[in-house]
């Protein structure tokens, strides 16, 4: 993941690493190993709910249909 969509991931949820961790209900190392790795698809809707990123934004390779067909 960029720096930008990780950011924008704490942003959208009103807190930092630790809290978003809570909120997704993982623990605070995940959420920091999500700065250098893709998001786990498992936990990309509950991503959504809880900062307001859409899915096909935090892995376009899975949720974006437009990106799916091109590639």
């Amino acid at each position: 993941m960029n720096a930008q969509l990780f950011q924008e991931l704490l942003d959208g949820a009103g807190t930092n690493q630790a809290g978003l961790a809570q909120r997704v209900g993982v623990s605070r190392q995940l959420i920091n190993k999500w700065k250098t790795v893709e998001v786990p698809a498992t936990h990309v809707i509950r991503l959504e709910k809880v900062t307001g990123v859409p899915r096909e934004k935090i892995r376009p390779d899975v949720f974006d249909e437009e990106f799916i067909l091109q590639g």
